[in-house]
């Protein structure tokens, strides 16, 4: 581990897999330079998301390397089926073992690796591999944390699920001569189930993340803080810095007819917008409808977003205790987050200034200790205790999030962000770093339009998208489901199936 993630965004949309690759090459052969003996590249990460093609592509480009395959390490096949487990679940893999072969690699020493045969289901022989200067170790497992020690240098490749089923559709037909019923399958139980379980939180522990477009196409999509600001001058200068500032999107949560959480359409949203240009979303705050999700709901839509929504997420803790919002930072840590986002309590009403101090307080300590971003959010219209300047001013220095159209938090933060829609030029020309939305969601493309127009300090275009959007609230109307169920229809409007329901607090 290299240390603390950051996002970061490529400013050309032309580059070829073969410049991220040599980009990836280019930072391991100089971070490496002067270690002596062997060193252990893994490249990990859900099935169908390209790792294999990748790890060759990279040894071809790394002296003296060769790819270990960790899918030889797999128990037999009958075994596997009789435990109705896939490739994903530890249980399916000779983990003792894989420990041991990667300390001994580590150490430069060959070992007797086995063979699987994919006829017979087993590892039926077994042959020497001597290591040289570089091993680079493919396979779904190869980022959990049981090999983190033995590990000098991690890379986790994702993808939208689409392209995972269309990759081990093509070829576990071709490969592995199955029907395509048994393909999908077979993607469900072992990229769906068990890599979520499993696999995901795993990213975490990678020194880079790339992200497989549709096209396969490889994105930068985020690196270490230290292997950035150490080696920024191989990126070509095209690679900046996703921070938090500018445009956050407050993501809505699709509820199916049944009242359940739709998690296809939210991962088709979450891509949507990456597509389109997002870069920062919040989860889980009032557009996600948080109030009226379950806690295991909560969770489950955050590690979806870390698994496919490549950018900066804030994560809303918000919660009726401080020790469940305390947790949920712990969680937001565990999972992928990049920050967390807390109103003031919800009850009781009329809260004294010390106490909201205090509370603030234990939160942000919180989250320092877990490295994550701390945001606190004022909005009077939905919760009954308000954050003024003076509470403000008594804070460690974090973010603020303001919905109120007259405000002066804004004079006691460096790090204010608009949370207002009809003020968000107003706000941003009078120093605000940014603004959040979750009206935005009706239509995103004309919220990056005026971030990019604000950015550039380009004031007459950004007053225009200012009227635009003004035009769409005045559509939209006042707050409450109503507001909630409009914004759903614009989004169904350009994501096919998106469901347009919201989710009855009184049933």
């Amino acid at each position: 581990m290299h240390g603390q993630k950051i996002h970061i965004q490529c400013s050309r949309k032309d580059r070829l897999r073969s410049d991220v690759v040599d980009i990836v090459s280019s930072i391991i052969n100089a971070e490496f330079v002067e270690k002596a003996g062997t060193v252990l590249v893994v490249v990990g990460g859900p099935g169908g998301t390209g790792k294999s093609t990748f790890s060759e592509e990279l040894s071809a480009q790394l002296p003296d390397s060769a790819v270990f395959k960790l899918d030889d390490y797999k128990i037999p096949r009958e075994d596997r089926a009789a435990l109705n487990i896939f490739g994903a679940h530890p249980k399916a893999n000779h983990m003792d073992l894989l420990v041991k072969h990667f300390a001994c690699l580590g150490r430069g020493e060959s070992i007797e690796k086995p063979v699987y045969n994919y006829d017979t289901g087993i590892a039926d022989r077994t042959e020497t591999f001597t290591p040289g200067r570089y091993v680079i170790l493919d396979g779904e497992v190869s980022t959990y944390e049981e090999f983190a020690e033995f590990i000098d240098f991690s890379i986790f490749i994702d993808s939208d699920w689409q392209t995972q089923l269309y990759t081990r559709i093509v070829r576990d037909l071709d490969e592995k001569k199955y029907d395509k019923e048994k393909a999908i399958a077979t993607f469900l139980h072992s990229n769906i189930r068990e890599f979520e379980e499993f696999g995901a939180s795993s990213k975490k522990f990678a020194d880079i993340h790339l992200y497989c477009e549709s096209d396969y196409r490889l994105t930068l999509e985020s690196m270490s803080s230290v292997l950035f600001n150490k080696y920024n001058y191989l990126l070509g200068g095209e690679y900046s810095r996703v921070g938090l500032k500018d445009f956050i999107l407050a993501v809505t949560t699709p509820f199916a007819a049944d009242g359940s959480v739709d998690k296809g359409a939210f991962v088709a949203h979450l891509q949507y917008l990456h597509e389109h240009g997002v870069h920062r979303i919040l989860l889980g705050g009032f557009s996600g409808e948080f109030y009226l999700l379950t806690h295991d709901e909560r969770i489950e839509l955050l590690v979806t977003a870390s698994r496919y929504f490549p950018g900066y997420i804030t994560y809303n803790v918000t919660s009726f205790s401080l020790f469940e919002s305390v947790e949920h930072i712990k969680i937001a840590e565990a999972m992928g987050a990049d920050g967390v986002l807390a109103l003031p309590p919800l009850v009781p009403v009329g809260i004294a200034d010390s106490v909201l101090e205090r509370y603030f307080r234990q939160l942000y300590e919180a989250a320092e200790s877990n490295n994550l971003t701390m945001t606190v959010y004022n909005n009077p219209r939905c919760t009954s205790n308000i954050i003024n300047k003076s509470v403000l001013r008594k804070l460690p220095e974090c973010y603020v999030v303001d919905s109120m159209r007259e405000s002066d938090l804004m004079l006691a933060s460096n790090k204010y962000f608009c949370g207002a829609d009809r003020r968000i030029c107003s706000s941003y020309l009078k120093g605000a770093i940014g603004f959040i939305s979750g009206a935005a969601v009706a239509a995103p493309e004309l919220y990056i339009n005026l971030e990019k127009a604000l950015v550039s300090r380009d004031e007459e275009l950004a007053g225009k998208l200012q009227e635009q959007i003004n035009t769409i609230l005045f559509d939209l109307g006042e707050g409450g489901n109503v507001l909630q169920q409009k914004v759903k229809i614009e989004v169904s409007r350009y994501l096919s199936g998106y469901p347009i329901g919201c989710r009855s607090p009184y049933i």
